[in-house]
C-alpha cells in the first residue's frame, strides 16, 4: 500500500473514533438531564424587561416558569380615558346579580332576528389629540340649549379651565353623516376632552349643533358642561378603538342605542335619558347586558366579531342613547361603536372625509370587517342576560 493511502486510512480512522467519542459523550450527558438534545431556556432565571411574573412550576426543568400579565391599561389617558374604577371601564364581576326582570325583559325587545352590528365608518366617531402647535378654534354651537358650553369654565380632577379656544388638528375630519362626534384631548387643556356633536367645517371653521365637556380621569358619565349622548355618558367612552383592534383585545364595555328607551327614568351609570318610548317594558337608559359566559366565543373565526364576542361576556353592553327609532316592540338592531378615520387612507380628505380602516388595506378589513355596518349574525343577541347595575 503507498504511504499516501497509509495515511488517508490512518485520518480516516482517526475521524470515526472522534465522532463516535462525541455520540456517545452527548448520549450520556443527555441521560444524566444535563442538557437536553438542542436548548433549555432559563428565562425565569434572567431579567423580566416587560408584564411577566416568575410562578412556581413542577412541570419545568428549573421548578419555576415565566407567566406573561395582560398589558397595564393607563386610564385616564387619550387611549382609555376615565377611571378604571368606572363603569365605563370596570369589568363585570365573576359572579354578578341578574336583574329579577331580565328574562322579561329580554323576551319583549329582542328575539331571534336581533343581531349586533358595528357602526366603524358612517356612524362611527373620530377622535384626535391635540396639542400647542394645532390650529385653535373658538367653537360656536347652533342648537339655543343655553350657554355655549366650550365658553364655561370648569373644574377637573386636574385644574380649571375652557374648551375654547379649542386646538384642532389640521388633519382633522368629521366623522360619517349621522350623529358626527368628534372628540378632540386638547392636552393644552386641564385634563378635558371636548366633545362636538354633528362637527362641520364647511364655512372654514370648525363649528357643531351642540358639545359636552368632559373630565378624562373622572367617571365620564356626567359631563362638567354642555352634554354628551342622551344618557349623559361620554362619546368618548365605550367605543371600540383602532389601537385595541391592533392589539386584539377590548378592555372596556361597549354601548348600543336602543329602539325603545322609556322616557324620564334611567339608571347608573346613564345621567340622564333621550327616550321617549312609552312602553312599560321598553329598555331604559343605563341598562347593562352581559353575553352568557358559557358561550364559545373562540368558534368565531372573525377577528373583530371574536373580540366583541368577549368584550360582551367580560364587560357587558349598555344601552346609552335612543336609535331615533322609538317604538314600542323587538329592537333589531343593536349598533356598537367604533373609532374611524384610518389616516393611511389614499382617499381619506380633510377635513370632509375619513379614512376607511374598512378599506381593502385597512386595519378593520384584516381583522374581518370589510364593509361598514357588518353584522356580528355569529353572535346571539337571545343568549344576553340584564344585570342588576
Amino acid at each position: 500500500m503507498r504511504t499516501s493511502d497509509i495515511s488517508k486510512v490512518r485520518r480516516t480512522i482517526g475521524l470515526t473514533i472522534i465522532t463516535l467519542f462525541a455520540i456517545a459523550g452527548i448520549y450520556m450527558l443527555a441521560a444524566s438531564h444535563a442538557v437536553s438534545a438542542w436548548l433549555i431556556a432559563e428565562p425565569e432565571s434572567g431579567t423580566l424587561s416587560g408584564p411577566a411574573t416568575v410562578i412556581s412550576d413542577t412541570t419545568a426543568s428549573g421548578g419555576k416558569s415565566v407567566l406573561f400579565n395582560a398589558p397595564t391599561i393607563a386610564y385616564g389617558t387619550f387611549q382609555n380615558p376615565f377611571k378604571a374604577t368606572s363603569l365605563l371601564n370596570a369589568a363585570i364581576p365573576s359572579n354578578p346579580v341578574i336583574d329579577p326582570s331580565s328574562a322579561t325583559i329580554m323576551a319583549h325587545n329582542f328575539d331571534s332576528s336581533s343581531v349586533f352590528f358595528g357602526n366603524v365608518y358612517e356612524g362611527a366617531h373620530t377622535i384626535y389629540q391635540s396639542s400647542s402647535t394645532d390650529p385653535t378654534y373658538n367653537l360656536t354651537f347652533s342648537a339655543a340649549w343655553g350657554t355655549n358650553p366650550f365658553d364655561i369654565t370648569v373644574t377637573s380632577s386636574t385644574g380649571s379651565g375652557t374648551c375654547n379656544p379649542l386646538h384642532i388638528p389640521s388633519s382633522a375630519t368629521k366623522p360619517g353623516n349621522h350623529d358626527k362626534w368628534m372628540l378632540i384631548y386638547d392636552t393644552t387643556k386641564p385634563g378635558l376632552i371636548c366633545e362636538i356633536w354633528q362637527a362641520d367645517k364647511s364655512t372654514g371653521v370648525w363649528t357643531g349643533a351642540w358639545g359636552g365637556v368632559y373630565d378624562i380621569k373622572g367617571d365620564g358619565n356626567k359631563p362638567l358642561a354642555g352634554y354628551g349622548t342622551g344618557s349623559g355618558l361620554a362619546a368618548s367612552s365605550l367605543m371600540i378603538r383602532a389601537s385595541e383592534v391592533r392589539a386584539g383585545v377590548i378592555t372596556h364595555p361597549l354601548v348600543f342605542p336602543s329602539y325603545c328607551n322609556r322616557g324620564n327614568v334611567w339608571r347608573a351609570p346613564a345621567t340622564g335619558t333621550d327616550g321617549f318610548c312609552n312602553d312599560s317594558l321598553g329598555l331604559v337608559e343605563g341598562m347593562r347586558f352581559q353575553l352568557d359566559p358559557t358561550f364559545n366565543c373562540a368558534a368565531i373565526t372573525g377577528g373583530i366579531e371574536r373580540m366583541v364576542c368577549v368584550a360582551l361576556q367580560k364587560y357587558g353592553v349598555y344601552d346609552g342613547d335612543n336609535s331615533g327609532v322609538q317604538t314600542p316592540g323587538v329592537t333589531p338592531l343593536l349598533g356598537v361603536m367604533f373609532e374611524t378615520d384610518d389616516p393611511a387612507d389614499p382617499n381619506r380628505l380633510p377635513w370632509a372625509k375619513p379614512g376607511d380602516y374598512t378599506r381593502s388595506s385597512g386595519l378593520y378589513n384584516a381583522n374581518g370587517v370589510t364593509a361598514d355596518f357588518p353584522h356580528f349574525t355569529n353572535i346571539p343577541v337571545t343568549r344576553m342576560r340584564l344585570l342588576q347595575n
